[in-house]
């Protein structure tokens, strides 16, 4: 004969043998039992004469005829599912309930099962899960194995439910991340009449994509299809079936993610490389930042990002080498962080180890890394707070960065650059630059700036300059590659065709049109194999793909955009109110699947 002992801890149950039983049963009981010559970790065989019990907690070696036994297990209670959720039970009848046990791994796992009622009043439930309506209410029923519990949630109600139907203020059936939809439950008997009275219980199938509360007001959190919203009322479900969209309102790119907000909410959204905003994995679905506010600016670097809130707060996340963050570490956070400091930014510009902030009255800061003096500091050393850029006065109304340079633009046209690229200067990326801010043009006034990683562009009125390294013909002057120059130089535009928005990435730049048409130039490969940031719609297939551009030509598209960005890859929001992206995709990137690592021509960002 042999017997189990099972002790319980919270989420798990030891099982021991016969003997190990009789021991812990001793011990329990405030005596100790050792058998002679026997340790106390396992059982004996169950035939044969002369079977032992093992030693030091192994099994027991095997009588004559008998298997030796084994030493205790351990099962950890994962989850405990009651079956069906939801019931509905006349006064004086029953239901039966059905508890399904699983471990850690999802697998079911025999564990005893306690039930307990939480109004016996209302119902009661005996140890095999049957329930007993006893008055009409409410009750929550409970089953408990290994100190994990799960629950279903039964109605007592004199009138039996037949029908539930769910309506929907509306009628919609697609929802907006970040909005609100009330729906509204309605009970019936098998004639056809109007219950009231009974409580909705309300749930979602995922909560990633949509919650929804007690009084059935559901929320959009992340793109997601097919998203299942049950009403139960005694014990009666009707299911209402949303889609939950995303629509950005504004979008950035960086070297392997890109980030958006969305339209109305600010809610920051990012994909790609998750180690450049949360993990190690990759996402090729817009994903939701965790701890961060509602934006309404966000902005990105190499491999991290940063947002301003509606009253000037500065918020970041992704990597945090050199302080690059701000919040006065240099530990890479699990979520967004704010900048440390009591300041109201207007805008913000990152670089590839530094960021920047301008404030209210029109002064920059910088933080993070100044080996190449990006910050304006007279010291190479890096900080990670907010310091002021004395060695310019300002006001400046805009501000942007590159991989080891910031220029800033002032209020009356002036344009100022210091680090690795202000004017006059074309060094190499080992190079130190000047903490210095050098004007750039002279006395050119200038109306909008915008920073690659090692050249710059800007716009004065409608013409187009850049300067800085020149690979792959990224200065879109129609000269050659890697003819460098150190004082902006003109953009060569197709005949007629003027630029309204400018944005420079690492090897390309792109730019908008008045009307909305989408142009890029520079490069369209790594160097060796295409990857189409300049969205050419060229192909691996073609005799000869292209290489580079050395002026702005069309993207291959019909679309009109109403902003765009460019980094290794690109993208752009359209008038249609879609983001689309275009260029390599290794690491997800481009918010499309990776059935192709590259998008030559814009593609839609999923989850829209």
């Amino acid at each position: 004969m042999t017997f189990r002992f099972d002790l319980l801890q919270t989420g798990r149950v030891l099982r021991f043998g016969a003997l190990a039983a009789a021991a812990a049963l001793a011990i329990a009981c405030g005596t100790e039992t050792t058998p002679p010559n026997h340790g106390a970790g396992g059982a004996g065989g169950d035939a044969g004469s002369g079977g032992g019990a093992g030693d030091g907690g192994t099994g027991g070696t095997a009588g004559s005829g008998g298997t030796g036994g084994t030493g205790g297990t351990v099962v950890e209670v994962g989850s405990v599912t009651v079956t069906p959720p939801q019931a509905s039970v006349m006064p004086g009848a029953t239901v039966q309930l059905e508890a399904s046990v699983f471990d850690w791994d999802g697998e079911p796992a025999d564990v005893p099962v306690a039930w307990a009622s939480s109004n016996p009043d209302v119902a009661t439930v005996d140890a095999e899960g049957l329930v007993t309506g006893v008055s009409p209410g409410s009750v929550t029923i409970r089953a408990t194995a290994g100190g994990v519990d799960g629950t279903a949630d039964v109605t007592v109600s004199a009138v039996q439910v037949a029908t539930v139907t769910i309506s929907a203020d509306g009628d919609a059936r697609t929802l907006r991340v970040g909005e609100t939809l009330q729906l509204h439950a309605e009970a019936r008997d098998e004639d056809g009449n109007v219950i009231t009275g009974l409580p909705v219980l309300w749930y979602t199938s995922n909560k990633t994509a949509a919650t929804v509360d007690a009084n059935g007001l559901v929320t959009g959190r992340g793109p997601g299809n097919g998203v299942a919203i049950d009403g139960w009322i005694g014990g009666v479900k009707s299911t209402r079936t949303l889609s939950v969209t995303l629509k950005f309102g504004a979008i950035v790119t960086a070297m392997a993610h890109s980030c958006g907000i969305t339209e109305g909410t600010g809610l920051p959204f990012c994909w790609g490389e998750r180690g450049s905003f949360f993990g190690n994995a990759e996402s090729e679905l817009p994903v939701l930042v965790p701890g961060a506010p509602a934006l309404t600016k966000i902005v990105a670097g190499t491999t991290h990002t940063c947002g301003l809130t509606a009253d000037g707060a500065a918020w970041c996340w992704g990597a945090n080498a050199k302080g690059r963050l701000g919040n006065n570490s240099e530990k890479t956070p699990t979520s967004a962080v704010p900048v440390f400091g009591v300041h109201v930014f207007t805008d913000l510009a990152l670089g590839g180890l530094h960021t920047c902030g301008l404030d209210d009255a029109g002064d920059v800061y910088c933080w993070g890394d100044n080996e190449r003096g990006q910050l304006s500091l007279s010291a190479t050393a890096w900080t990670s707070s907010p310091t002021p850029v004395r060695s310019v006065s300002g006001p400046f109304k805009k501000i942007v960065a590159g991989d080891y340079y910031t220029c800033g633009l002032k209020t009356g046209g002036e344009l100022f650059c210091w680090g690795n690229l202000a004017e006059g200067q074309t060094f190499p990326p080992n190079t130190v630059g000047t903490a210095t801010p050098v004007r750039i043009g002279g006395v050119a006034v200038w109306d909008d700036v915008t920073a690659g990683s090692d050249f710059a562009c800007g716009l004065q009125g409608d013409v187009a300059m850049c300067w800085g390294l020149s690979g792959m013909s990224r200065l879109g002057n129609g000269k050659p590659p890697n003819q460098n120059s150190a004082s902006p130089v003109t953009v060569t535009l197709p005949p007629e065709k003027t630029l309204a928005q400018l944005s420079a990435g690492r090897s390309h730049a792109c730019a908008l049109s008045p009307e909305g048409e989408a142009f890029c130039w520079g490069g369209n490969t790594d160097g060796f194999l295409l990857t189409g940031q300049l969205g050419l719609g060229d192909s691996d297939d073609d005799p000869v793909f292209i290489e580079y551009k050395t002026t702005p030509t069309p993207v291959n598209t019909a679309l009109r955009f109403t902003e765009i960005h460019a980094s290794q890859h690109s993208c752009a929001i359209a008038t249609d109110g879609f983001a689309y992206c275009w260029g390599p995709n290794e690491n997800g990137q481009l918010g499309t699947t990776r059935s192709n690592k590259k998008k030559t021509s814009p593609t839609r960002v999923l989850g829209q």
